[in-house]
């Protein structure tokens, strides 16, 4: 009895069907590492394409703290402070001593205990920021001094009662200094006179000297 190649496949096919029936769903693994997650989410970021980058530090997120902490730079450069803390708290119990993470969750507080006018909230940016500057890098005092003193500032009464703190500004991310058509805002060092106060979100080993 002769079989046909045809009838060989529809044969394969059909045992393949009833094989993978049998194992349930299969599901592929993700092809690209946390890392890769990160970096084209940053790439994503720098081009304005929000909703992109959101879809890639999610996805690093579920592996890496690093992914909440872009997750929650992404919502204080948006205005969402709220949703940005509680990415920077998921992200801090695995973070607790980054210069970066607490810096910018000492902002993120500030902001919020101004508007709120909570005492407690801004006391612990001031915290916050006192130790993300004790342990940061060169380049990243000057911002860690920045959020400090306007976290005391605000604590004594001194900074304005508007709540009209401008949105967070990043410095460039070097990874993103390569890519065509990038640019972005440099926010202004202590001391500039013609200056308004710039926040200080930063992203880790990335920023840019003063």
């Amino acid at each position: 009895m002769r079989i046909s190649l045809n009838s060989l496949g529809r044969l394969a096919g059909g045992a393949l069907l009833l094989c993978c029936a049998a194992c349930g769903p299969h599901y592929l693994s993700d092809p690209l590492t946390p890392e890769e997650h990160l970096t084209l989410g940053k790439a994503y970021e720098a081009r304005g394409e929000n909703e992109r980058a959101q879809g890639q530090y999610t996805a690093a997120a579920a592996t890496v703290p690093e992914g909440d902490f872009y997750l929650g730079n992404l919502a204080a450069a948006g205005g969402q402070d709220a949703a940005a803390l509680e990415y920077y708290r998921k992200a801090q119990p695995d973070m607790p001593d980054d210069p970066h993470l607490n810096n910018n969750l000492a902002w993120v507080l500030c902001r919020l205990g101004e508007k709120n006018n909570d005492k407690k909230q801004l006391q612990e940016a001031a915290v916050l920021a006192r130790k993300a500057l004790a342990a940061a890098p060169p380049e990243l005092k000057p911002f860690c001094e920045d959020t400090l003193r306007h976290s005391q500032r605000v604590l004594r009464g001194e900074a304005p009662t508007e709540n009209s703190l401008p949105p967070p500004r990043r410095r460039r991310a070097r990874q993103d200094d390569n890519l065509p058509g990038v640019t972005a805002p440099v926010a202004a060092g202590p001391g500039t006179p013609s200056a308004p106060h710039q926040p200080a979100l930063t992203r880790p080993g990335a920023v840019d000297p003063i």
